[in-house]
Formats: structure tokens, C-alpha cells, sequence
């Protein structure tokens, strides 16, 4: 009998303490969240370049949640592009790869639902893109070019712990300056501006 009321008091006690210590676990607050995101862009251009493809992108960005809900954020973005581009005369089509680099300052609210939180935001920053062409025209480098980028998008989050499970979506929209080195022969046309959707899904690690 005292054994019984003995095994019954420790698993009263656990009880409490394991309550007690969830209850703390809930009220403490991660307002810091670095994010590491993996995902595709669906590509979509003008009438001239009519592209439509699935590119891999990763961006790692940090985000800090104020205690109205208001978040501040930054980070670095890559997306990699298979594409073509075109001879000025408009008649040979040319293979070409574009790795894109940028840096992004962001602005956004969350909205907190249970574990789930789903934050609207805007980014906007500059960065650089390099285009290579294909080993047929490996002559003909490409130079650096900067651009100005601006990304609204979503985030919808799960939290676990100081673990996040993320996925978001995003539309993009950058304007560049190609500058490609060439003979006197002939002339490549580059996108200037390009414009296209961002899904991705990520871990987010909360402190």
C-alpha cells in the first residue's frame, strides 16, 4: 500500500513538472528566426523571352519579430537560370546559364495561429547576375551585371520547439544591365528585366 501511494506521488509530481515546464516552453518568446530555404522558380519573361522553367534557388535569411508582430529581416538569395539568349538579327538562338546573386533587406508582419504563423512580407535589394554561354561561344565573355530586385511574398510556418518547418512563395522582379564582350561580328541581346514566381521550403531555426 505505501509503495503504491509512493508511485502514485511521483507520477503526480512528473505531472506537474512536466506542465510546469511546457507551460514555460510556451511563453517564452524566440523573437530571432534564421531561415535556410530550398525551392524552384517557375521563370516567366516578355514577349521577347518567353521562358518558362524550374531553376534551383537557396536563400538563407534572418529575421527579427517585434514584440507587435512587425519584422525586420535580411539576407542572400541565389537562384541558378537555364535559358537562352538571342543574336541581335533574331535568327540563332544561343544556350546560356545565368547564376543570380543578391542581397535583400525585408520589412513584414506575423500573424500567429497556435504552432502555425503565417508572415506577409516585402524585400527589395541589389546583387550581381553572370551569364555563361555555351562552349560554342565560350569566346564571348560576359561581365558582371548589378540589378535592382524587389520580392513580395508569404511565409506559412509550424513551430516546433525553436524549430520552424516553412514554406513560401514569392514574386520577384529585377532589372539589370548586361554587358557582354564581342567582336564586331554580331551583337547578343540580354534580358534587362526579368519577372518570376519563387516556391520554396526550409527549416528555420528560432532563438
Amino acid at each position: 500500500m505505501m509503495k503504491t501511494k509512493l508511485v502514485s506521488k511521483y507520477y503526480l509530481l512528473t505531472t506537474i513538472l512536466g506542465l510546469s515546464l511546457l507551460s514555460n516552453a510556451q511563453q517564452e518568446k524566440h523573437n530571432n528566426v534564421v531561415y535556410l530555404g530550398l525551392g524552384s522558380y517557375t521563370i516567366t519573361q516578355d514577349k521577347s523571352y518567353q521562358i518558362k522553367d524550374f531553376s534551383p534557388t537557396i536563400d538563407l535569411v534572418y529575421n527579427r519579430f517585434l514584440d507587435d508582430g512587425f519584422m525586420v529581416g535580411a539576407g542572400y538569395y541565389f537562384k541558378h537560370i537555364n535559358y537562352y539568349i538571342y543574336e541581335l538579327n533574331g535568327i540563332d538562338n544561343i544556350p546560356c546559364t545565368e547564376g543570380n546573386h543578391s542581397l535583400m533587406l525585408s520589412l513584414g508582419y506575423k500573424f500567429n495561429i497556435s504552432a502555425f504563423n503565417i508572415t506577409p512580407y516585402i524585400a527589395a535589394g541589389v546583387g550581381f547576375a553572370r551569364y555563361k554561354l555555351s562552349e560554342d561561344y565560350d569566346s564571348y565573355k560576359t561581365k558582371y551585371d548589378t540589378f535592382f530586385m524587389l520580392s513580395p511574398g508569404v511565409r506559412l510556418g509550424y513551430e516546433i520547439s525553436r524549430w520552424m518547418i516553412f514554406t513560401s512563395y514569392n514574386f520577384n522582379y529585377y532589372k539589370c544591365h548586361p554587358k557582354v564582350d564581342l567582336d564586331s561580328a554580331f551583337e547578343l541581346i540580354l534580358p534587362y528585366k526579368q519577372e518570376y514566381h519563387s516556391f520554396n521550403i526550409g527549416l528555420g531555426y528560432m532563438f
